[in-house]
């Protein structure tokens, strides 16, 4: 992995995000992000679990990545901080109503995309 979590913050407020730190250049785009999803006698399950990708965007080595749960009012932004490091603020967009990370149980999952494959079910494609 090129990315690593290092932290949430603002729990339950409509500043809530997750941090993580970029451990080699990439295009953040090979990352998605998922919940842990329970049943209802409290078991895992993998039903639903709130997902996020992030868009093509290239970061570099040592630049800090939030993710804002709730909307930010824009998808998108880079700046930097005292230290001169890129920053890099996603919004996941969703509304304040949303809890993804709910539970105590609940972990964080990071998965790196390789390559996607889009397919049609049904019809044809266009």
């Amino acid at each position: 992995m090129k990315i690593r979590f290092f932290g949430r913050y603002n729990k339950g407020t409509k500043d809530e995000h997750l941090a993580f730190r970029v451990d080699e250049d990439c295009d953040i785009h090979q990352y998605l992000i998922y919940d842990t999803t329970f049943g209802e006698e409290g078991e895992l399950s993998n039903l639903l679990p709130h997902m996020y990708r992030f868009p093509s965007q290239i970061v570099n080595k040592g630049a800090y990545v939030y993710l804002y749960i709730h909307d930010m009012g824009n998808r998108k932004s880079v700046d930097t901080n005292s230290s001169n490091d890129n920053v890099f603020r996603f919004s996941w967009g969703l509304d304040k109503e949303v809890s993804v990370f709910n539970k105590e149980k609940d972990f964080i999952h990071i998965a790196e995309v390789n390559e996607t494959c889009v397919e049609m079910i049904e019809g044809k494609r266009k």
